[in-house]
């Protein structure tokens, strides 16, 4: 999370700086872009649009911040514009999971058929933070004449991206699945089909900086009024914290902005959550290897396949979290004293697999000198530890 300096931010550049701005809608623009051309014609896009495409991909918005500011407000818009995930196999890899569902379908089918019955409403982008509510059915409870009485429920859905990949999701579902639940998929491919119904802002801090006290009083007045019950201890504890001057929030410089994107050194990559992986590759391996678990876990090992051949950073990591937990399942010190059997057949070729998966992470040309040394030393000190079944048992 990237921090903007807020007591010494200089507002925007631009003729409409220190006005209420109106409301932007996501592909609005007054070049020519926007004008609708005869059939067979192909308006060039913008030298603004080409720049910022690039930028949005490469640059963390921290650096652009740093190096160019103040920054008018048409390129932020064209920047935040582009910065979001364009391709929906992206979408798809993170919410599929084959003979994975728990209702015969995948998330990212139920997503689709969600933003096509309008499903998806009030969406909103302020800067790299997405948001929107998403209708859903679900069976609640049984009734006595149909069986199930089936109701709508409306969840709110958060959307983190940078630099053309999601960085978090949350929805009020509390899905506790592998992948993505089918509101993150609709509201993405919302963003992603629909981006002119989308409304667009400049990140937080900027309409912040350009407020008055009293404006700002307001503010913040208005906004524990509206969520008193969830905020006042938080604003109570950091008006505490405020009015002192040793405190850490006291002797920051400036405030930090979660909607103004990731910082410099922060990693830019995929949402993956490792705790709920290792919490479900740890179920699996207590249920042994039988059907079904056995077969959720070759799913994730094709999942982490596909993950390296799109040239995945997550690829590594998920085998590296699927690896951890196998070294760390209490049943792995029986295989070794285990005779010949159907278990221990599927066993060795659950461990068969994990290793044909790492040869293909440390061969990959791609992979630098440090990255290859870091495997290496991974390797060795699992290889080293007493539980690690031999390569050939036999």
């Amino acid at each position: 999370m990237s921090s903007s300096s807020i007591e010494n931010h200089q507002p925007l550049a631009g003729p409409s700086s220190g006005r209420s701005q109106p409301r932007t809608m996501l592909g609005d623009c007054s070049d020519s872009t926007c004008r609708s051309l005869p059939a067979g014609l192909y308006q060039p896009e913008s030298l603004l649009d080409c720049c910022a495409k690039t930028v949005a991909v490469y640059i963390p918005y921290q650096r652009v911040e740093d190096t160019f500011a103040p920054i008018p407000e048409p390129v932020q818009l064209r920047i935040i514009y582009w910065a979001f995930p364009r391709n929906e196999k992206d979408i798809k890899m993170y919410s599929s999971l084959q003979g994975h569902s728990t209702d015969g379908k995948l998330p990212f089918v139920a997503g689709v058929k969600l933003l096509e019955s309008d499903s998806v409403s009030d969406v909103l982008q302020v800067g790299f933070h997405l948001s929107g509510c998403v209708k859903d059915s679900f069976t609640p409870h049984p009734s006595r004449s149909s069986g199930y009485l089936e109701s709508e429920r409306q969840f709110q859905v958060t959307i983190c991206f940078d630099r053309c990949k999601i960085t978090s999701v949350s929805c009020q579902c509390g899905s506790k699945d592998i992948v993505w639940c089918p509101h993150v998929v609709a509201l993405s491919l919302f963003r992603i089909r629909k981006p002119r119904e989308v409304q667009l802002r400049v990140p937080i801090s900027e309409p912040l900086s350009q407020m008055s006290r009293r404006q700002l009083q307001k503010l913040s007045q208005w906004l524990i009024a509206a969520h008193h019950t969830e905020i006042l201890p938080t604003a109570q504890r950091l008006i505490d914290d405020i009015a002192h001057s040793w405190t850490d929030i006291s002797r920051a410089n400036g405030a930090p902005d979660p909607t103004a994107g990731a910082a410099i050194d922060d990693d830019n990559a995929w949402h993956l959550d490792e705790e709920l992986v290792q919490s479900r590759v740890k179920h699996y391996l207590s249920q042994g290897a039988y059907y079904p678990s056995s077969r959720y876990l070759y799913s994730m090992f094709a999942k982490v396949r596909e993950l390296l051949k799109a040239r995945d950073s997550n690829g590594a990591r998920l085998l590296t979290i699927i690896t951890t937990e196998f070294l760390a399942d209490p049943k792995l010190s029986l295989l070794r004293h285990e005779e010949s059997s159907s278990i221990a057949d599927k066993n060795r070729s659950l461990w068969d697999t994990l290793s044909a998966l790492w040869i293909t992470v440390v061969l990959d040309p791609d992979s630098g000198s440090v990255q290859k040394c870091v495997w290496r030393s991974k390797l060795e000190s699992w290889h080293n530890v007493d539980v690690c079944p031999l390569e050939n048992p036999d």
